[in-house]
């Protein structure tokens, strides 16, 4: 089984349960599943600029330390994401068309607030995109801030919205571009708590097409 079908699958189940873990004392921690979603522009101007929306699932798990009005000790605050998708087909010019990659939070220059009695929280964190068969790394140049309206903490519910425009820097690559070189942007980010429960089960059976495709590909493979 691929590790985007195992990750679609556990959270989708993450999802029909409702999972949120247990407070702890003095500090509030619990893990909610989600979707981001960003675009990005990489390349620009050369013969293999890709220009491409990019969407992962996974989870995000919070530490909210939260004062008596609601808000948050910021740094005692944060938040861990990870997400996983597969590459869209506009990154077939690099040959990684379906090719998987993850997505995470960085602690660097992060920082994680709730305010208006715990009703708005704000965070700020750059990101990284890996792709672990390419042996390609990059990250944001600035971090990104995202807003989202909630209940009150702990929450399961959230939509939070980064419009800005931050750079992408290329790491580790197969291509000879020294780490550190601006390569593109992404822009339009959101992360949102998954919708339940029909997109929930329209998760599952993504993931056991996800799966039944590699089964195929692996048995072609075998026979060849």
């Amino acid at each position: 089984m691929t590790r985007t079908a195992q990750t679609i699958i556990v959270f989708a189940f993450a999802i029909m349960n409702g999972f949120i873990s247990p407070v702890q004392a003095g500090v509030v921690s619990f893990t909610t599943p989600g979707i981001a979603i960003q675009n990005v522009q990489l390349f620009t101007g050369s013969p293999v600029q890709v220009d491409a929306s990019l969407t992962a699932i996974g989870s995000l798990t919070w530490t909210l330390d939260i004062d008596a009005n609601g808000n948050t000790i910021n740094s005692d605050s944060f938040v861990t994401a990870a997400f996983f998708g597969t590459l869209p087909t506009e990154f077939a010019v690099l040959g990684l068309a379906g090719v998987p990659f993850e997505l995470r939070s960085l602690p660097t220059d992060q920082s994680v607030t709730t305010t208006n009695d715990g009703t708005l929280i704000t965070v700020v964190s750059n990101f990284s995109i890996t792709v672990p068969a390419a042996g390609a790394a990059f990250s944001t140049a600035t971090p990104s801030e995202f807003i989202s309206t909630i209940q009150g903490v702990p929450f399961s519910e959230f939509y939070f919205n980064s419009p800005a425009v931050t750079g992408i820097l290329i790491g580790d690559n197969p291509l000879g571009i020294p780490p550190g070189t601006l390569v593109g942007a992404s822009f339009d980010r959101t992360v949102s708590s998954v919708p339940e429960p029909s997109s929930a089960a329209l998760l599952l059976l993504g993931a056991f097409g996800a799966l039944g495709a590699e089964c195929r590909r692996r048995h072609r493979c075998a026979n060849a």
